[in-house]
């Protein structure tokens, strides 16, 4: 099979499960991200807000917990909702720019460095 095509598929059992999820309504596929290694990264909608769903290739418990530490240390979107079997997660979306050597000052970087330090420590 296509690999094209398991993923399309994947993506389509993945979004028939949203009435597990936090959401109101049936989700609609707004984007296709293409960054991700280890994961299909896509931006959906439901009810008029914005969502971003992460769908694993191999079971990602840690990956799953490194957001959710993230999250609480304000460097990194808020976890939703994580599949039982650590499949995939739903993150809130932040309509933002990504940081970048052109876009970051010394007071995020900062923050930033501090946030990683807590983790890791």
């Amino acid at each position: 099979m296509p690999e094209e095509t398991a993923a399309s598929l994947c993506l389509q059992a993945v979004m028939a499960k949203w009435q597990e999820w936090p959401i109101r309504a049936r989700p609609r596929l707004l984007k296709t991200f293409t960054a991700g290694q280890s994961h299909q990264t896509h931006l959906i909608e439901s009810a008029h807000r914005r969502y971003v769903l992460k769908i694993f290739m191999d079971k990602q418990g840690t990956a799953i917990e490194a957001q959710r530490w993230a999250a609480d240390l304000g460097i990194a979107p808020e976890l939703l909702y994580s599949a039982p079997d650590f499949e995939f997660a739903i993150f809130s979306y932040l309509d933002t720019e990504t940081l970048s050597p052109a876009s970051a000052d010394s007071g995020t970087l900062r923050r930033v460095s501090n946030a990683l330090g807590k983790m890791h420590s």
